[in-house]
């Protein structure tokens, strides 16, 4: 299959990633025991994990092979899933799932019980997960919920005899069983379970979406109940029951291949053929119900390879999650020319293999796609992404856009990305408990990220919610929202100073602006080479002792001279840093502090409480160890500053900043939604109001990120080029020209 591109050495981030917080405790209403619960009683609480007991289970009496547990789930999204066994009578197999929802149909939805086992918690499944960085490690229970209220838990005796004590379910990846609890010290969230549910708006998947409606100058029908493959299959009547007529088939411009809803197959589609710019081939549904399904099995459910002007809409797409297999895969070829043209509409993809929907390179020395459009699209449970797009190198894929995309648990790169290309759109979608990173982009050109919510980010890897990667110019994150993410909630970096097949590592000409991070191990880490980029009128708040609003900082180089460094020529304007629980403001170290051209003007730090200092200034967090694993020896520490008076006295920066309060209504659970978030707007008297500095994007700036950029028709496909005066503050109020700005995202 495919290979995606692998990520830097994940040491890079520890300076960032440490996590501290108080353990949650548990206020508990059980339901009664037996193999389902009493009618009315729910678990609930306002500190994770939820707890319920648990019962004999045994797959030979059919009667008592489940067992079930009501719970009063607080959120949305992934809920973790914790079975403390008491003993087990020889070895044994469970399942799980929520509600209605049927188990998963791979062994993600699988947890083996070893013979013997005896007062130990268990949640790992009989999943694998490849990760070339982490060894081998297993996908681990979970169930997923798209609304807060009341929901059930199954666990099935698949075979053996199991004696269950407890059942919990966090919200925390990282949960360690701790005797007859799980220890949340870790948890971003604090432990906490209870979060604000006003009139939110969430972005991404919406169900009740309609694809375009298909325009075809010849269609050809399957149908899985009523077909013949000896028909001709061009009518609903004459329809096709397999894919054999259509896997291999030369189709032509203008044809659609349409699968009757609530039509199940088994083996993947694989027509042939291209379309053109004017007359693409549409791949869809008719009929009433629910989309088609396609199992792949061992192929990817749907597989193109350097066919042009395909559009791929209204199904759903699985296979074997043991192999190399997407549920959607369109593939360029080396040494041939670029394809063109892929649009996919209202698509699910969950629990194939390494990706969901992948437009991309069959072998890492293509260059993908121009002109990619993903919309309404849903990919979950796979071991690497959810959604990727993407080349080998800066000049690579084209025109591609994201929008309106919900992607979870996927396990190795990405949530959704675009990488190795230039001219991209993510927007007004969301991504959560992903590894690595929620929503990036990574070695490209001109990308935006705008109106996103990206959250619970996860280990293994980086756990974050929003980056620009190395190799990355001209690209602006905006208007997003992250949020208890193990990792960054928003990572800026480059990656030192060498090429990487022709282009430059570092990062340079980029923006962050008017984003929010509460409840972030590290709301921001700008790293490494990260040069001439503008970060302005963010609100990052973080919290707990070893925690950093605003890390800036880097490492030297290593042994081979081509990773390393510290951010260069950026400005911080107009920014929120607030450290609550013994968090600092900001640090920002090394040559990032002393050396290397940055500025820091017009920002506001707040410190709740009296712990640690409000400005962390100079020092050195990694030494020449850092590429080694070794202990570093030349650490130095940093100078500690409480009051903002007096780092303006000795550094020179911050002429006009603030130490202040801002005024947000507060407090800060990590509410989930990307509006209203009022809470976090500072009031109208706030001292941050009309306290701001414009930040112009100067005609020379500009000019200077103009040089990376070329014009491959990205604007036909609603792509920024040029980013934009700022005109509205995060909550979408016009910003009066006449004015000044206000220091953070917003007030009044």
């Amino acid at each position: 299959m495919q290979p995606i591109p692998r990520r830097r050495a994940l040491a890079e981030l520890a300076a960032f990633a440490a996590a501290s917080f108080m353990e949650g405790c548990v206020r508990q209403a059980t339901s009664g025991a037996g193999s389902s619960p009493a009618p009315g009683k729910v678990v609930v609480s306002d500190r994770l994990p939820l707890i319920a007991p648990g019962a004999h289970i045994r797959a030979d009496v059919p009667a008592e092979a489940r067992l079930s547990r009501q719970f009063r789930l607080p959120t949305p999204g992934v809920w973790y899933v914790f079975l403390r066994i008491g003993s087990a009578d020889g070895s044994a197999l469970l399942s799980y799932a929520v509600d209605d929802t049927p188990p998963l149909k791979s062994n993600r939805g699988r947890i083996p019980i070893t013979k013997g086992a005896r007062n130990t918690w268990v949640r790992r499944t009989l999943h694998k997960l490849r990760d070339e960085d982490e060894g081998q490690t297993w996908f681990d229970a979970e169930i997923h919920v798209d609304e807060p209220g009341d929901h059930t838990l199954h666990i099935t005796a698949l075979q053996g005899r199991v004696s269950i004590d407890k059942v919990a379910l966090t919200l925390h990846h990282s949960a360690k069983p701790s005797a007859d609890k799980l220890d949340h010290s870790g948890d971003p969230g604090e432990g906490s379970a209870v979060f604000a549910q006003p009139d939110r708006r969430v972005d991404g998947f919406r169900k009740d979406w309609k694809s375009p409606e298909v325009k075809a100058k010849r269609s050809f029908y399957v149908d899985a109940a009523q077909g013949d493959d000896k028909k001709d299959g061009l009518s609903p009547g004459s329809a096709w029951r397999t894919f054999s007529n259509v896997n291999g088939r030369e189709f032509q411009p203008g044809d659609a291949i349409l699968l009757r809803r609530g039509g199940r197959w088994q083996g993947g589609l694989s027509p042939k053929g291209s379309g053109t710019s004017k007359d693409w081939i549409t791949i869809g549904a008719y009929g009433e119900g629910p989309r088609p399904l396609i199992d792949g099995k061992t192929r990817d459910g749907v597989h193109l390879e350097q066919q042009s002007y395909w559009i791929i809409q209204d199904l759903e797409l699985t296979s074997d999650g043991s192999h190399d297999t997407c549920g959607l895969a369109a593939l360029s070829r080396p040494k041939q020319p670029q394809p063109k043209g892929i649009k996919i509409y209202n698509v699910i993809a969950y629990d194939n293999g390494p990706c969901g929907i992948y437009v991309g390179s069959r072998d890492g020395e293509s260059n993908g796609y121009d002109g990619v459009l993903v919309e309404n699209c849903l990919a979950y449970y796979h071991d690497q992404d959810g959604i990727a797009v993407g080349g080998s190198d800066q000049n690579g894929c084209r025109n591609t856009v994201i929008r309106y995309c919900t992607a979870y648990s996927n396990l190795y790169s990405a949530g959704m990305w675009i990488f190795g290309g230039q001219n991209g759109l993510i927007e007004h979608s969301l991504a959560y408990n992903n590894a690595c990173v929620n929503i990036w982009t990574w070695n490209a050109i001109n990308v935006t990220i705008r109106y996103c919510e990206a959250y619970r980010g996860r280990t293994p890897r980086d756990a974050s919610g929003f980056d620009i990667d190395w190799g990355c110019e001209a690209c602006t994150v905006e208007y997003c929202y992250s949020h208890h993410n193990q990792g960054d909630g928003y990572l800026a970096m480059g990656h030192g100073e060498a090429n990487y097949r022709g282009f430059p590592q570092q990062s340079r000409y980029n923006l962050l602006r008017y984003c929010i991070s509460e409840n972030d191990s590290a709301p921001l880490s700008c790293v490494e080479t990260f040069e001439h980029g503008k970060i302005y009128n963010n609100l990052f708040i973080a919290s707990g002792k070893t925690h950093v609003a605003g890390g800036v900082g880097g490492w030297p180089k290593n042994e081979e001279g081509d990773s390393g460094g510290w951010p260069a020529d950026t400005e911080f304007v107009n920014n929120i840093f607030i450290g609550r629980n013994g968090a600092t403001p900001a640090w920002v170290d090394d040559y990032a502090a002393t050396s290397n051209r940055n500025l820091f003007n017009h920002n506001l730090y707040q410190r709740i409480g009296t712990e640690g200092p409000l400005i962390r200034w100079g020092g050195r967090r990694n030494g020449p160890g850092f590429w080694k694993g070794e202990n570093n020896v030349d650490i130095q520490a940093p100078i500690d500053y409480s009051s903002l008076e007096a780092f303006q006295k000795a550094t020179g920066q911050e002429a006009h900043g603030l130490g202040a309060d801002p005024k947000l209504a507060g407090p800060f659970p990590g509410e989930y939604g990307r509006l209203p978030l009022s809470r976090l707007r500072g009031a109208a008297d706030s001292p941050a109001a009309r306290a701001g500095k414009p930040v112009p994007l100067s005609a020379e700036w500009l000019a200077a990120r103009a040089k990376y950029l070329t014009d491959t028709g990205a604007e036909a496909w609603g792509i920024p080029m040029v980013p934009g005066e700022v005109q509205k503050d995060y909550w979408g109020r016009p910003l009066s020209p006449k004015a000044a700005p206000p220091i953070g995202p917003g007030t009044g």
